[in-house]
């Protein structure tokens, strides 16, 4: 018998549906530490807005900003505890990545 865990932060079937329906470019959720927070993919102006924090010397704000900026719900603790955000990263990461490209010669 499987048994239901509920996450901090879980949204229930029909809100997480509504969501689908108000993003165009897709949803996705994050697990971590008991934990799930839902984020819009996101576009070009998100990740204007995200690379325009770049720095050299503050790596993560870029990550931090694109968080912001694509929330949508779930546990707004995984985005203000330092410990629960950076096991967020390499997930944000992912999702800001695009469509595999080839390059072909001609």
């Amino acid at each position: 018998m499987d048994t239901v865990v509920n996450l901090i932060g879980q949204a229930t079937d029909a809100q997480v549906a509504e969501w689908k329906k108000g993003w165009p470019l897709g949803i996705y959720a994050v697990k971590v530490a008991g934990h799930i927070v839902y984020f819009r993919n996101p576009g070009i102006d998100d990740l204007n807005c995200a690379y325009a924090k770049s720095d050299w010397t503050k790596q993560l704000d870029k990550w931090k900003e694109l968080a912001d900026v694509t929330y949508i719900g779930g546990s707004e603790q995984v985005l203000k505890n330092e410990r629960l955000f950076i096991g967020i990263v390499d997930k944000l990461q992912t999702a800001a990545q695009a469509e595999e490209s080839e390059l072909v010669n001609l």
